[in-house]
């Protein structure tokens, strides 16, 4: 009970709520945890409340993602405490998936952090599955500054739909390094001639799998000059990266961090949380859901992180790990979740011993 009322204060502390939501909040950190899905009906069944229904539950549930008021800056500031950085690279990118004819988009911005990317800010799309826009961006870093000025950005990342004029605009405004690639359909002047041509015309002479040329001089793209670098990929397409501060083999090697947050998504659905399992598609109902997977991901990081230095992974003969940091840390935030639930006032119904054996 110590372990519950401590997470219990915490949580209170940091959101100001009123003590029966964030017993909720708790509730479904926990659950989550625990049974690794994000269909809401599943968590109520393991609601820790002897005297309540799985459909009460339910409906306690429902009330907490329509009437509260999450401050999501305060989330923020939780996750970040959990971190403990000085600097930072910020990664954008979205998620989506459909539910029927209804789609969820959100748009993350996250954090390069040891492997993985840390969700920071977010904000549900209501467009479908369209893109966001320069305006959407711009206003997640913002927030991003405000919350925590002393901290420095070194990079942002994101992928080659995150490009515009604006966007670029903005980003050399505020001295904001980036490393974003972009379509190889861009336009640049061609040397000493008044016309343009496609910026892949640069890198024709790239003929070999995982070749590498690079521009030491800037070339003006979007109305910004910016350093270019480009790859012949495996799959013989061609990947060129934009940067405002960084140059040559150094530019790739900063970009390739961006896969950190094809990881985030990954530990948010079938690696972890199964996201996709949630039947809601309002998108105010699902960021106050992805504020508590960020919450619970974070924290199982950090014990995962913990665990390894205690005792660390056994690494494969292809030197990777033979359990991912996420998932050991998963693994034993399930297993505190299990115990701080089972310290409640959990046995003083019959079917309540039953249901527990059946299911642990």
């Amino acid at each position: 009970m110590t372990e519950l009322s401590e997470l219990t204060h915490i949580v209170t502390k940091t959101c100001k709520w009123h003590k029966s939501h964030v017993i909720v909040f708790v509730y479904l950190l926990c659950t989550i945890a625990m049974r690794q899905t994000c269909n809401l009906s599943k968590l109520a069944m393991f609601f820790p409340d002897a005297k309540a229904t799985s459909t009460s539950s339910y409906r306690r549930i429902q009330r907490f993602f329509k009437e509260v008021v999450f401050d999501y800056d305060a989330v923020a500031k939780l996750i970040m405490g959990l971190l403990g950085l000085q600097e930072v690279q910020l990664i954008f990118d979205r998620t989506h998936w459909q539910l029927g004819k209804k789609h969820n988009n959100i748009l993350v911005l996250a954090i390069v952090y040891k492997g993985v990317g840390m969700p920071i800010f977010w904000t549900g799309l209501n467009n479908g599955k369209g893109n966001s826009n320069t305006e959407q961006r711009i206003d997640l870093i913002e927030r991003f500054k405000s919350n925590f000025p002393h901290i420095q950005i070194t990079n942002v990342l994101a992928d080659a739909e995150f490009i515009s004029k604006d966007w670029f605009n903005y980003l050399n405004k505020e001295n904001i390094p980036f490393c974003i690639p972009i379509r190889s359909n861009a336009k640049v002047q061609r040397k000493g001639k008044q016309d343009k041509m496609h910026i892949s015309r640069c890198f024709d002479d790239l003929k070999k799998i995982n070749e590498i040329k690079c521009f030491k001089n800037r070339k003006t793209i979007y109305g910004n000059k910016v350093y270019l670098s480009g790859v012949r990929l495996p799959d013989k397409t061609l990947l060129i990266v934009a940067s405002n501060t960084f140059q040559g083999a150094d530019l790739l090697d900063k970009y390739r961090q961006r896969w950190q947050i094809e990881m985030l998504f990954s530990c948010l659905k079938k690696r972890g949380f199964d996201l996709e399992a949630t039947h809601m598609t309002d998108p105010v109902k699902m960021e106050k859901l992805f504020a508590i997977l960020a919450v619970t991901l974070a924290w199982a990081y950090v014990i995962g992180r913990w665990q390894h230095a205690l005792n660390p992974i056994k690494p494969k003969s292809h030197e990777r790990l033979s359990q991912g940091i996420f998932r050991v840390g998963l693994e034993q935030l399930a297993k505190a979740a299990m115990l701080m639930m089972a310290t409640l006032d959990y046995f003083s119904n019959p079917k309540q011993v039953v249901r527990f054996f059946v299911v642990y």
